[in-house]
């Protein structure tokens, strides 16, 4: 499984050169470092708690030993920690198993390995905490069902000798133990992140400066595993099923990347709801891409480099270390089939229904605006084209985006050159060199961002969101504390904005006829949602404590949810705020502020919101909304 660790190459290869010379030293040092990190922040976690036992154990010696006891349980119980798919493999699938055993005889894995499915394209073994989080590990192997649907019975089996590489020697021990440390550490970190709590925050920032220290001595170590286990899995099912095994799984992946997102917008184009048949689709299409286009996939995958981002080598190199040329073997039987038997179509069932069910609530939004904003806008004529504003042509640009990505950036190109200082311009343009890996968008949206406060809040996110893919951890460290600055300016502009709205300062939505239309359909349609309305104004954003605050558009959404049917559909206030807020986002500039409030059928609200009224996006059921008398409110922002 990769792991993002955000490193300097610079750092990385001299501590390389160090495991070189002395490796034993040099595992004893990082066990000890990995010990003193997981000690202190460990430690900070469990503070209140184990302080009220000291404090007993203080006053009360003679129970010393019943407090250590008591400081030991909670500080295993209390570590980070991550949890194994829920989807436990328990049919009946004796080919799979039998498969299993015999690679775990190989390769001299112990004790039990329960099998998990989960929805990526990607297969893990990892060990968790095991029973009640403190005897012993459980050991996991992680199949991605897209992955069983793409690959030979060979090609998994040498994918899974791999995992099992990772328990089978000297490395698995400490490998595995260094991959839960650091993955633990970063997902606490993220839990605490938005906490007010000292404890909390203080510990968020050991994390933050901990980890990026760790992870770099620790990738050393990781690399090294990487490559032992290649070794494991070329030993027990062969070099040249294990190099068509690399090949697949990086041709595919590219594809699973780059090309099956496009194709999901094709599909969200032409239909109002998603398809059940998802990964047989994925399969179909896979299997009727030409030869000639997978054969440029994998030029594509032999030419990238090893980074520093990822413990695995990268494909050339891996290859080249089992001695191996690229072998693009399709599979005729694919390995869900081959190994999982009659159990096959009923796993391909369920996860089709998963992912139609993860993907059907903000599908309807985005259908309606393809099909009746972004469509019309590409079927537009030359001539028509001739006679647009640079504010007319910028939304065709964007849009061509969105159906075809390297189309709309020449677009965008061109458009900027053209019109060099149209700050909306720059942005999109920005944006779209950000989302493409290319360096030269950070520097223009740096420029802009300092130009126009306005645009710091998509900006900024936007620039964070490019040094996250690469695994900067300089610069994610250094955009995540402007993000973290600006964010409760954001948050007060908006509230501001809400208290002014309801105290009769708005104006009616300016946005064009097509997108407040789809706007107000998703809403009309969407069986959780009892009434919508839409309105703007201006609101004033602090950016910077020493400067006046600027003056922003911001756009209000504010939705009644029907608190039964939502409760049926299983959709809750923050999964609706943020699917129409990303809805309100894309219909709005980037230097505007998008704003969402709700509030249960169940509830009250401000006059403002009156059935029927000229703000209204459609007739709202009245028995269902109470007076406003004592209304509480519910906002997401």
């Amino acid at each position: 499984m990769p792991a993002k660790l955000a490193e300097d190459p610079a750092i990385i290869e001299a501590l390389k050169a160090k495991a070189s010379n002395r490796p034993g030293l040099y595992r004893f040092r990082l066990a000890l470092i990995a010990i003193a990190g997981d000690l202190a922040l460990t430690l900070t976690i469990v503070f209140p708690i184990i302080a009220f036992i000291v404090i007993g154990m203080v006053f009360y010696p003679e129970s010393f030993w019943l407090g250590l006891a008591g400081i030991a349980f909670f500080v295993w119980v209390f570590r980070p920690s991550f949890r194994l798919p829920e989807r436990e493999l328990d049919e009946p699938v004796p080919a799979l198993r039998e498969a299993l055993s015999a690679l775990k005889q190989k390769l001299r894995v112990p004790g039990r390995m329960a099998v998990y499915l989960d929805d990526s394209f990607n297969a893990a073994a990892m060990q968790t905490r095991g029973y009640l989080g403190m005897i012993g590990t459980r050991c996991g192997l992680i199949l991605g069902v897209p992955l069983l649907l793409a690959v030979s019975r060979e090609q998994l089996l040498a994918v899974i000798a791999h995992e099992f590489g990772h328990f089978s020697r000297r490395h698995g021990i400490l490998g595995q133990w260094l991959y839960r440390a650091r993955v633990g550490w970063i997902e606490y970190a993220k839990q605490v992140s938005e906490s007010d709590s000292l404890l909390d925050v203080a510990a968020a920032r050991y994390a933050e400066e901990f980890m990026p220290f760790f992870s770099a001595r620790s990738f050393v170590e990781s690399r090294q595993c990487e490559y032992e286990a290649d070794g494991d899995a070329v030993l027990v099912v062969g070099a040249r099923p294990f190099a068509e095994a690399l090949t697949r799984i990086a041709v595919v992946g590219h594809y699973w990347e780059n090309e099956l997102p496009r194709l999901v917008a094709t599909w969200r184009r032409e239909r109002p709801e998603p398809p059940a048949d998802f990964l047989d689709r994925f399969g179909k299409d896979l299997a009727a891409r030409p030869g000639s286009e997978l054969q440029g996939r994998l030029a594509q995958c032999m030419s990238s480099a090893s980074s520093w981002i990822d413990t695995h080598p990268c494909l050339a190199e891996r290859l080249g270390a089992a001695k191996q040329p690229p072998a693009l073997a399709i599979p005729a039987v694919c390995a869900g089939q081959d190994l999982f038997g009659d159990a096959w179509p009923k796993i391909v069932t369920e996860f089709n229904e998963k992912w139609r069910k993860q993907v059907q609530p903000g599908w309807l939004g985005q259908h309606l605006r393809l099909k009746h904003v972004v469509q019309p806008l590409l079927e537009a004529s030359d001539s028509d084209m001739g006679t647009w504003s640079p504010e007319q042509r910028l939304t065709h640009a964007v849009a061509l985006r969105e159906t075809d990505a390297a189309a709309g950036l020449v677009k965008l190109r061109e458009l900027h050159e053209l019109h060099p200082q149209h700050k909306r311009v720059r942005f999109a343009y920005a944006a779209a060199l950000l989302d493409e890996s290319d360096e030269e968008g950070v520097g223009l949206m740096h420029i802009l961002i300092r130009e126009d406060p306005a645009f710091r809040p998509e900006g900024f996110q936007r620039v964070l969101g490019y040094y996250e893919a690469k695994g900067d951890s300089r610069q994610i460290r250094r955009w995540s504390a402007w993000v973290r600055h600006l964010k409760p300016h954001v948050t007060e502009a908006k509230s501001a904005f809400i208290r002014q709205a309801e105290n009769g300062k708005w104006r009616a939505s300016s946005l064009a006829n097509g997108e407040r239309a789809v706007i107000a359909e998703t809403a009309r349609l969407d069986g959780s949602i009892a009434g919508a309305w839409l309105l703007e104004g201006e609101t004033a954003l602090t950016y910077a404590d020493d400067r006046k605050p600027t003056v922003v558009a911001a756009h209000l959404l504010t939705l009644v949810i029907a608190a039964e049917q939502a409760r049926r559909l299983e959709q809750h206030e923050q999964s609706i705020g943020r699917r129409y807020n990303a809805l309100l986002r894309s219909a709005i500039p980037a230097d505007q502020l998008a704003v969402v409030r709700m509030f249960y059928s169940t509830e009250g609200r401000p006059d403002l919101y009156a059935p029927n009224c000229a703000i209204a996006l459609f007739p709202t059921d009245e028995a269902r909304l109470p007076a406003s008398s004592g209304f509480e409110k519910c906002d997401w922002q």
